[in-house]
């Protein structure tokens, strides 16, 4: 693979001449510094303030792409790569730098979406873009701050709050393949009580999962979540949200054979929490208790059950005006439960303790350090210690370098457990991973350009054992991985009516044992979008693009590149009601996203087109 090579000369020439030719304007947020799960956690996260290499989707892209399902808004995102074994309701591979997509941690409000009993980690399928006020990608090692899986880095979905005067909202929006979705929200407050509800329905009639078959794979989805916050007095506040999801998939044997396969899904999280003492300046605790559930069938008899409850306690404080810290304890009792029709029933139980410490010292108002300490006790696979060293500096108003070193693991979950020759045969993945990153902004909402530099490794990872007649295959730690490449951002807001927003990504990812690349991870990824809006903000376009570069795939195939065109115009027809037109794959191009272990290709769309009205009241 010579994509690095071959690009990192113009890569870079290219993101220093894009920094150097701007005109520079505004001033430095390097003040503003705080550590970085305190960011997180709060809600605060902003792209100037953390040691690491930061993406941010609010919630203005969500509105301008009108995308109805959430992982079809992380596509554009940096080092990230999103496949899609079919249609809507189709399983959903999410590599971040390389990473499997059990090895990044995937959170809704700061709280872990992870599921006790899926092979992926996360049921990320299900999940819509409804109420949702940003998307905080943070790349890079992060188990010392949130434990297991944050091998690639972290993904936190933010809900939008309750406002002080009541909205509601209502959208519908129908289009090709007979597809359908109805939305509607609300949020507001009563004395000392926000709210903010949304329920989304979703249905379409899809494409073959099967790139071959002839009958449709349809889908149909509710989804459902809410937040309740009560403020006790001027430093206090308890909190209650969560969500649930249903929906009902058909889908094929792999890509391999057209057959009818009804899977069903359905998953929820109730999360309560109370907060002391919310000003920035002085100590803060976060007591919290979630419950999580997890349910699904494979279409073909078997089903999957996950059950998680897990409480936590966290505290955060400022020792000085240079010096902050943070830390907390947490504990997980985790079951994943398989009524399997080729093998016995499975149920594994999980126990986990954890206890993390974090440090963050600002030398000057231009240099602050980082410094992050976690240990994970499980009663299955034993201990782990993991920790990151990160560093940040600004040596011009709008300049900006970055590093950090971390260590990782992902713990085996019930569903590799169960699949393992013993339940305690069974290692954590663990790993180490460098992040270099220089950036500058373009003065105060002009925008920002960055260019960073990352590295993997992974050991123990975990595949399955050869299979032979008479010898069953297990899931056993026996690969070493390794990943590294290049991202680059360019976000421009030319003037009142264009913006336009770019990104790169080149990458190696490759299997140490099997001297081959891992699959499905492209050498070259690149995707952006040009917004336009007249100067009265009537009319809005967005115009966006995605190229996913040649891949080694299942069956050991080569898959070619592909690029794919959206566009979406919004057209305000009053001041409380809007008109959408969506129109996806708007070049009608022929591609595929995955193959199955046959090779054989996962259907995709061809053009098509949705209109929606949005109503605000």
């Amino acid at each position: 693979m010579r994509c690095l090579g071959d690009s990192f000369i113009w890569a870079t020439t290219l993101s220093l001449f894009l920094l150097d030719s701007y005109h520079s304007s505004g001033e430095s947020e390097a003040k503003e510094l705080q550590e970085i799960v305190t960011l997180v956690r709060r809600g605060e996260i902003s792209r100037h303030k953390v040691a690491g290499s930061v993406s941010v989707l609010t919630r203005e892209d969500i509105t301008r792409s009108r995308q109805p399902l959430l992982h079809d808004m992380l596509r554009g995102v940096p080092g990230l790569r999103i496949a899609r074994t079919g249609g809507p309701g189709q399983p959903i591979k999410l590599y971040l730098r390389g990473a499997e997509p059990r090895q990044t941690a995937i959170l809704i409000d700061g709280v872990s979406l992870r599921s006790p009993n899926d092979a992926n980690g996360y049921p990320l399928g299900s999940l819509s873009t409804a109420n949702i006020e940003r998307i905080e990608i943070l790349r890079g090692a992060q188990s010392s701050l949130y434990g297991p899986d944050a091998a690639g880095g972290v993904i936190n979905i933010v809900t939008k709050p309750g406002t002080v005067e009541p909205v509601g909202e209502f959208a519908l929006e129908t289009g090709s393949m007979n597809s359908m979705r109805a939305t509607w929200s609300t949020s507001g407050s009563k004395g000392p009580l926000n709210y903010s509800f949304v329920s989304d329905h979703f249905e379409t009639e899809g494409v073959s999962a099967a790139r071959s078959g002839t009958e449709l794979d349809p889908y149909d989805k509710d989804y459902f979540q809410g937040r309740l916050d009560y403020a006790l007095n001027q430093g206090s506040r308890l909190s209650f949200f969560g969500f649930r999801t249903d929906s009902l998939a058909h889908t094929d044997n792999a890509a391999s054979l057209d057959s009818l396969a009804v899977c069903k899904e359905r998953n929820s999280l109730l999360r309560g929490q109370l907060e002391l003492g919310l000003t920035q300046s002085e100590r803060e605790s976060i007591i919290g208790f979630s419950s999580k559930t997890f349910h699904s069938t494979d279409g073909f008899g078997s089903n999957y059950h996950g059950y998680s409850k897990e409480f936590d306690w966290r505290l955060f404080g400022e020792i000085s005006d240079r010096l902050s810290v943070g830390g907390g304890l947490e504990h997980s009792d985790d079951r994943g439960k398989q009524e399997l029709v080729w093998s016995p029933d499975q149920d594994v139980s999980l126990n986990t303790w954890a206890g993390y410490l974090n440090g963050q010292v600002e030398w000057s108002d231009s240099l602050f350090t980082e410094i992050a300490l976690r240990h994970d006790e499980n009663n299955r696979y034993g201990g782990e210690t993991t920790g990151k060293f990160a560093v940040s500096g600004s040596w011009h108003p709008n300049w900006r370098a970055f590093g950090s070193l971390g260590t990782f693991f992902v713990a085996p979950n019930a569903y590799y457990l169960a699949n393992a020759k013993s339940l305690n045969s069974l290692r954590p993945e663990t790993g180490v991973a460098v992040d270099l990153g220089i950036e500058r902004s373009f003065g105060e909402g002009l925008g920002f350009a960055s260019i960073g530099w990352f590295q993997r490794e992974t050991k123990k990872q975990f595949d399955w054992s050869t299979w032979s007649p008479g010898n069953p295959s297990y899931v056993i730690n026996v690969n070493r991985t390794k990943s590294k490449g290049l991202e680059g951002e360019l976000d421009l807001n030319i003037n009142s009516s264009w913006s336009v927003q770019l990104s790169m990504t080149l990458q190696e990812a490759e299997d140490l044992n099997e001297k081959r690349a891992l699959y499905s991870r492209p050498e070259k990824m690149f995707s952006g979008s040009i917004d336009w809006s007249s100067v009265d903000e009537v009319l809005g376009v967005n115009l966006g693009f995605r190229h996913v570069g040649k891949r080694l795939d299942g069956a050991n195939l080569n898959s070619p590149a592909f690029t794919v065109c959206d566009l979406t115009t919004i057209v305000r027809a009053r001041a409380n009601c809007e008109i959408h037109l969506r129109i996806e794959n708007i070049f009608d191009n022929d591609y595929t996203e995955m193959v199955d272990w046959n090779g054989n290709h996962y259907g995709t769309f061809g053009r098509s087109a949705f209109l929606g009205v949005t109503w605000r009241y």
